[in-house]
């Protein structure tokens, strides 16, 4: 590959710069030591978190709806500890795009934008190619993101079930070169042990009309109300699809929430109907606390955005970092659910969701009115090598398994596909 020449490029409010490094540097504090367990309830980390959003979104929405010029858009890393934000693109930054850095982006922030290899389009068509290839093969991968440096696509496998692609128990290294040969892109690839549906047998939580309150299935078990919100008349309640059948969905103590309506399993999530208004709230606190906090719509997730998760196993949990979005995931049975985020929590292994969580919200910017936060997504999963012990009754309403690793289905594909507005 040809050196890359940097270019800087002054504006009135924001410096762009034009490298070849990966992103934003880890952020670091006054003393130079690398900061850790920044609380995303804070104010400030939540406005910052919020301004960057104005220039990532308005980017991508000109993205979504192919507007000429954009086919080169690659991906988007956020640091709001850093008030930074790296833009990656294929071939030319066209004008469009290089008018909202210079008129969106605030004093004081920083918007960086990277030569990438591939566009988000190219790799998502290897991806294609990739979930084509090991369609039918139960257990082969468990997940695949595109990097959205636009270097290529990860891939997590199973050493034990990835006969098709390289053979029994194929190191890392082999088991991506064979998926970039199938693929024509470079592949990262990690062995995995899968993730976990976050569905379970117990609870003690209650609130059914808030979105991370304890939710029993048709079948008995335990998950978690999701958003919110109508389908034309209808008012209606989100949680994750593989928690159970149609039928009627009760409350922890027996009352009948409502029934269910549809359900998408790749999206793997469903919707309950009910006969209240729904509050277009959320739990905030621990799992026994009543603390509930407002929404204010929905909004877009980017790698390095710092979210919380709120289930009625486990509680509200912040620090949660995005390390990956619009992924794919494959179940045990080989079922893929797409499209997903995953999170991992930051600065160390911490609880962000348990068994029981399924269904409920993730959020994030608690930069509106009181604090209230935007909807990101709803919780489907936790990773199986990231599991904690947790102790019933003081860490979680039961004794439970948790995790510090969450998927997640994000907000737009939900509320596309089934036609729903949020309260």
């Amino acid at each position: 590959m040809r050196p890359r020449r940097s270019l800087t490029v002054a504006f009135a409010a924001v410096a762009v710069l034009f490298v070849s490094s990966a992103g934003p540097t880890p952020p670091v504090d006054e003393a130079g030591g690398l900061l850790h367990g920044v609380n995303l309830i804070t104010e400030d980390i939540g406005t910052r978190q919020a301004k960057l959003h104005q220039v990532a979104d308005a980017i991508q929405d000109l993205v979504d709806s192919h507007t000429p010029g954009t086919d080169g858009y690659a991906g988007i890393i956020v640091d709001p500890t850093a008030r930074a934000l790296a833009l990656y693109w294929k071939g030319e930054l066209p004008p469009l795009v290089s008018t909202i850095i210079s008129t969106r982006t605030p004093d004081q922030y920083t918007v960086s934008v990277h030569p990438a290899r591939f566009s988000r389009a190219e790799l998502d068509r290897a991806i294609d190619v990739f979930v084509a290839a090991t369609r039918g093969s139960a257990g082969e991968w468990s997940s695949v993101f595109r990097q959205e440096q636009g270097s290529g696509i990860r891939i997590t496998y199973q050493p034990t079930t990835s006969h098709r692609i390289a053979g029994p128990m194929p190191s890392a290294d082999r088991y991506a070169a064979r998926a970039a040969a199938m693929t024509g892109v470079p592949v990262s690839a990690t062995p995995g042990q899968g993730f976990v549906p976050l569905a379970g047998s117990r609870g003690a939580a209650r609130g059914p009309w808030d979105a991370g309150a304890e939710l029993r299935t048709p079948r008995g078990s335990f998950c978690s109300t999701g958003f919110g919100g109508f389908k034309g008349n209808q008012r209606v309640l989100l949680t994750a699809a593989h928690c159970g059948p149609l039928g009627d969905y009760r409350t922890g103590d027996g009352q009948v929430v409502g029934p269910g309506l549809e359900s998408n399993s790749a999206l793997d999530v469903a919707l309950v109907g009910i006969d209240q208004t729904p509050e277009g709230r959320f739990f905030d606190s621990a799992w026994n606390s009543p603390s509930t906090r407002g929404l204010y719509g929905a909004g877009r997730n980017n790698v390095g955005d710092l979210t919380c998760t709120s289930g009625a196993a486990s509680g509200y949990h912040c620090d949660v970092e995005l390390t990956g979005v619009e992924g794919r995931m494959a179940n045990e049975h080989g079922d893929v659910i797409s499209p997903v985020d995953v999170g991992e929590h930051r600065g160390g292994h911490a609880v962000v969701v348990a068994l029981g969580d399924s269904g409920g919200p993730v959020v994030a910017d608690p930069a509106g009115p009181q604090a209230a936060m935007t909807a990101r997504g709803i919780i489907v999963a936790g990773g199986k090598g990231t599991q904690i012990q947790c102790r019933g009754g003081s860490d979680t309403a039961v004794d439970t398994v948790c995790f510090w690793q969450v998927m997640y289905v994000p907000m737009t594909p939900i509320l596309n596909t089934f036609g729903i507005s949020l309260s």
